[in-house]
């Protein structure tokens, strides 16, 4: 991961927040973190890099878990660029197709490592 985000030209210290939200020092990625990102996606990982501020937080106390990405907001980035003024453009609309996908992915690998840790215990 933070080979990815470097290689996108992230500052240090998003890569380091990144890591630390991962529970990862800043050379320490587990294995079955490491990714590769096809060249005709770098432009979907990007964006939903710029909008992983966005997630939507559910559960009690210490059970805080990502339910969904708010999608209000992410619409609300996008006028902010300047790409709400017109009709979304076939990049931004194949950016949001795969961010959905993205988010789904993210959720189902949470829910893998909640039921993992309860295993664990």
């Amino acid at each position: 991961m933070a080979e990815a985000l470097r290689a996108m030209g992230a500052p240090e210290e998003v890569v380091a927040r990144a890591l630390k939200a991962r529970g990862a020092g800043p050379d320490e990625v587990a294995a079955d973190e490491a990714f590769a990102v096809d060249p005709d996606n770098w432009a979907s990982w990007g964006f939903f890099l710029s909008v992983q501020t966005e997630w939507v937080y559910g559960g009690l106390g210490l059970d805080l878990r990502r339910l969904k990405l708010d999608m209000p907001g992410i619409e609300a980035r996008l006028r902010l660029c300047g790409e709400g003024r017109r009709a979304f453009s076939p990049r931004i609309r194949r950016c949001m197709a795969d961010l959905f996908v993205i988010e789904r992915e993210v959720i189902d690998t949470d829910c893998r490592r909640a039921l993992n840790r309860q295993k664990r215990r």
